[in-house]
């Protein structure tokens, strides 16, 4: 296994040997000019080589003590950035949400006034992104993100949603197209999203029926796929508790059985989450227990049962 050398040591050379003087490098970490002499002696000792001339007019590097600064260098300025940019997420009164789109607009947004009327000192910045994220690794505090249910570490996770699929339509539509059995669908227009365009196959098989004569629209997002529903385009398939508000209000009607799949809609953390991170995750399991009644699926009782 590598050698480590002492790292305070290691810390005052870098130091050092950037700023070409031991009584620079002394001011910048506030300490003395004889405390550098001493740490930079500790490592060359530790190294067995000289780092440094020392000379009346000053010190200079020894080309043991240039190449090892060149190679030290790079690591030391990384630590240095990646521990200012942990203090700066901690001090932060932001929380950084990657989520859907769909969630963020149809779900996350419109409880957002609720949270800051309750948590006055936390903002929350939210980017919507399709591809997954990791939140050890980018810039975010947490994802919001559909992952399989083995696949997500229960120690930094928590389950919103399963994924549940089932079709709705408007109940003009519904009247119109006399849909009277999941059979009925294939003679229909079935809308889809771009980003969710299997989603009609695995109701289909979920349902016991052959998916290979489905027609219709895709859209290029779920929240217009939502609206063309409404408009009575089509039968939609998505996900219930992101169109409770249309199906509350009477605009979309949920037919026929959902199905569930193994699948969940998580909200992932970093294992360095601060206070006003937890803070959000608590409200967010808060708020699914309050709109929904702590179901983890939330399915919504179709309007017409499934033989």
């Amino acid at each position: 296994m590598p050698k480590m050398p002492p790292l305070n040591p290691l810390h005052v050379f870098h130091v050092a040997a950037r700023s070409g003087s031991f009584s620079r490098a002394a001011q910048e970490m506030g300490v003395t000019q004889s405390a550098v002499s001493r740490q930079v002696s500790t490592l060359e000792e530790y190294l067995g080589t000289k780092l440094f001339l020392r000379e009346s007019r000053g010190i200079e590097l020894t080309q043991d003590g240039r190449d090892y600064a060149e190679r030290i260098g790079p690591a030391m300025d990384n630590i240095a950035t990646a521990t200012d940019l942990l203090l700066a997420r901690n001090r932060s009164t932001a929380v950084r949400v990657a989520a859907y789109p769909t969630f963020a607009g149809k779900w996350l947004i419109p409880r957002l006034k609720a949270f800051g009327e309750v948590h006055r000192n936390t903002q929350i910045k939210i980017k919507t992104c399709i591809s997954p994220v990791d939140p050890e690794t980018s810039a975010f505090d947490v994802a919001i993100q559909l992952r399989p249910m083995s696949e997500v570490d229960p120690e930094f996770s928590l389950l919103l949603y399963r994924d549940v699929l089932q079709p709705f339509c408007s109940p003009a539509y519904l009247r119109q197209k006399r849909l009277t059995s999941p059979e009925d669908l294939l003679s229909v227009a079935l809308l889809t999203s771009h980003y969710r365009r299997l989603d009609w196959h695995h109701w289909f098989e979920g349902a016991g029926l052959s998916s290979q004569s489905i027609e219709g629209d895709e859209f290029p997002s779920s929240i217009l796929t939502y609206r063309a529903a409404q408009e009575g385009l089509g039968v939609a398939i998505g996900q219930p508790f992101l169109v409770a508000e249309e199906i509350a209000a009477g605009q979309l009607v949920p037919i026929f059985q959902p199905i569930e799949r193994d699948l969940g809609l998580f909200v992932i953390w970093t294992r360095y989450a601060n206070a006003r991170v937890r803070g959000f995750i608590k409200w967010l399991a808060a708020e699914v227990e309050r709109t929904d009644g702590g179901r983890p699926a939330n399915v919504t009782e179709p309007l017409i049962e499934q033989a």
